[in-house]
């Protein structure tokens, strides 16, 4: 049996130990605020609760933070670091930092958005983790968003660096640069955006929340083949590094032209979602009687080298139109659907065919070729 006054001592002791021993780590709770409605706060193993405008309440581990459509909410971590997080998202806090050790912050983000910035304290870390994604930092300021439709990671970088890990694979996603990861896939490799995306981004994702464009990449492709068939042989004096769609008049030397492209979308992956492609053709010069000259875009069906012969083609049905006037300028064709079905397999990706929808109305158009001011280009906009 423990008398009275042994308690005492012990409690005492406990008391002690407590203030003075390096041994009784500390954590280090959070501030959560709203910064506008809705926010909800549920501490770990309690209820719910809407956090007022301007109201401060301390957040631990495992606390969840919800933010509905109309709110925002930040999350700081005085001296050390703040998160600010975006309408439309999910939040789970799994570990706080704790006194006099490696402050390490460990944020699960189930969906929707957060901006994270370090303040004073350089070895502040972040570490967030989504469902396919971790993403870890060490004094720097980035963006992570979570797709809900497809769960999918999105992270930015403004300043610093992050590292992001997905199917036990990692990239280093350096300042003005993007990556994104699919569930149970590596990371992309990082592409370069431009200065000034993320204050886009941040201001897309407090007045729409996470959005299918926000996941969008792109790709610009030069043609890997390019010339132009004429209807019959001839060694006339044309200027062979153009492409021609039409009907050259020339007395001496007179013959129909279409033009033949080829690009190969290897870097795009085969599972993408394309949501525009535009085939885009600068022109040279424009021959004729008519003003506007409409030319049509086919897929061919077939393979095809720089000596195929004209009547040797075959092609599927018309992917796209354009009237191509007379103005020196760039000419585009959406091709959307076409480049979808090269990507699935639904299509063979023999490239495509352009040809004026009549041949006999003494109208030309002359583009510029491969190593021209404005030489094809088929532009990409997909979700990976």
């Amino acid at each position: 049996m423990i008398h009275g006054s042994k308690i005492v001592v012990l409690v005492v002791l406990v008391a002690l130990l407590t203030q003075c021993c390096p041994c009784w780590p500390t954590p280090l709770s959070g501030e959560l605020t709203a910064k506008q409605k809705r926010v909800d706060w549920t501490p770990s193993g309690q209820s719910k609760r809407e956090v007022g405008l301007g109201e401060y309440v301390n957040v631990g581990a495992g606390d969840n933070i919800n933010v509905d459509a109309g709110g925002v909410a930040l999350l700081r971590f005085p001296d050390l670091l703040s998160v600010e997080i975006y309408r439309d998202s999910d939040l789970t806090v799994r570990q706080v930092p704790v006194q006099d050790q490696s402050p390490l912050v460990i944020l699960y983000l189930e969906l929707g958005s957060i901006f994270a910035s370090s303040q004073t304290d350089a070895t502040a870390r972040l570490r967030v983790e989504t469902g396919s994604a971790t993403v870890e930092s060490l004094g720097t300021e980035f963006l992570v968003a979570v797709n809900w439709l497809t769960n999918a990671t999105i992270v930015i970088v403004r300043e610093g660096q992050v590292q992001v890990t997905g199917a036990g694979k990692s990239v280093t996603v350096n300042v003005n640069q993007t990556t994104q990861v699919k569930p149970g896939q590596a990371p992309l490799a990082p592409e370069n955006v431009k200065p000034g995306t993320m204050e886009q981004w941040r201001e897309l994702l407090q007045s729409e929340g996470v959005s299918s464009a926000l996941f969008a990449r792109s790709a610009t492709l030069a043609p890997s083949d390019a010339t132009f068939v004429r209807s019959t042989i001839s060694t006339c004096p044309v200027d062979t590094s153009k492409l021609y769609v039409g009907q050259w008049t020339d007395p001496d030397c007179p013959f129909e032209a279409r033009t033949l492209l080829r690009f190969d979308l290897g870097d795009i992956p085969a599972d993408a979602t394309v949501t525009e492609a535009t085939l885009e053709l600068g022109l040279d010069r424009a021959f004729g009687p008519n003003s506007s000259y409409t030319i049509v875009a086919y897929p061919l069906s077939q393979e095809w080298n720089l000596l195929t012969r004209r009547d040797a083609l075959a092609v599927g049905d018309a992917a796209a139109k354009t009237a191509v006037g007379q103005q020196e300028t760039a000419y585009s064709w959406d091709v959307t659907g076409l480049v979808q079905a090269w990507l699935q397999g639904k299509q063979p990706n023999y490239g495509l065919m352009l040809q004026g929808i009549s041949e006999n109305t003494g109208d030309v158009r002359v583009f510029d070729g491969e190593q021209g001011p404005a030489p094809p280009l088929l532009r990409i906009t997909y979700q990976p």
